[in-house]
């Protein structure tokens, strides 16, 4: 349901068109976004993006702490090579934590840019990709077509995480859903303060190779950037800090074959 009453076409262009400064007598008292954002320089304290933005900035000082290239290398290779040597002992030793894509799963040719696009595989440093499979949260490993167990959904919490979805989903829907959440606290060691910025572009690097995927196997695959956060973070066990969620892979259901035509009765190859 809209908080507000959509604005027509012709209004919304007029706005865009106009200057952004509105005059001084104009005050105007709880506006919506589009508004704010028209009027936005009359404002000398600015919105949180702008403030986020210019506190994200780096100064001369806050760029020479940053590692060195050489030394960021050797933290995502790090992190690269552990998260792919623990899933294959893991998966190697046959338990429960670990398992591997297989063709009945819904999502496994849209995931397999995880483990068959370089740049696919890179951003998985800056974000976690959670999925759930058969009543589990997994989470996906980089460079491997396998996933780590993330933790059990009740049924319960499946209705949770299905009704806190920014459109009309059920419990079944959630195996066609890719959560890309942004590991904050590891890209800090990279990107400083920064570190926002980069979890946010390693979603939408991660979430272009799935979208990729997903099209060469002839289905649909939207970015869905506009969520209630804080519900969503709490059933994906993350704190909003360390972890959280930057963007939503909604995936289409597989397109269905027609089956093979039957030759009419009385005809013969």
């Amino acid at each position: 349901m809209r908080a507000r009453t959509t604005l027509h076409q012709e209004h919304i262009y007029r706005m865009l068109e106009q200057t952004l400064v509105p005059p001084t007598t104009v005050t105007e008292l709880d506006q919506d976004t589009i508004l704010a954002a028209t009027s936005r320089l009359s404002d000398i304290r600015g919105d949180a993006s702008e403030r986020y933005q210019l506190d994200s900035i780096l100064t001369p000082a806050l760029l020479k702490r940053l590692p060195s290239a050489d030394e960021a290398q050797w933290i995502r290779e790090y992190f690269m090579t552990t998260a792919a040597e623990g899933f294959d002992r893991v998966k190697a030793a046959k338990t429960r934590w670990a398992r591997t894509w297989h063709d009945t799963d819904n999502l496994e040719s849209v995931m397999s840019a995880c483990w068959q696009d370089p740049v696919t595989v890179g951003a998985l440093f800056g974000i976690d990709a959670l999925v759930v499979i058969d009543g589990a949260l997994w989470r996906q490993v980089a460079g491997r077509p396998g996933l780590i167990f993330e933790g059990l959904l009740t049924e319960t919490a499946q209705e949770r995480l299905a009704n806190a979805l920014p459109w009309d989903a059920s419990p079944e829907n959630l195996e066609s859903v890719v959560f890309l959440v942004g590991a904050f606290a590891r890209l800090s060691f990279v990107h400083g303060q920064r570190t926002s910025r980069a979890a946010h572009q390693a979603a939408g690097m991660a979430a272009s190779g799935m979208i990729r995927a997903s099209l060469s196997e002839r289905r649909r695959a939207i970015v869905v950037d506009q969520f209630l956060d804080t519900p969503l973070n709490q059933e994906l066990a993350c704190d909003g800090v360390s972890r959280a969620l930057c963007a939503i892979v909604r995936v289409a259901p597989q397109p269905t074959q027609n089956p093979a035509p039957t030759s009419p009765e009385g005809a013969h190859s």
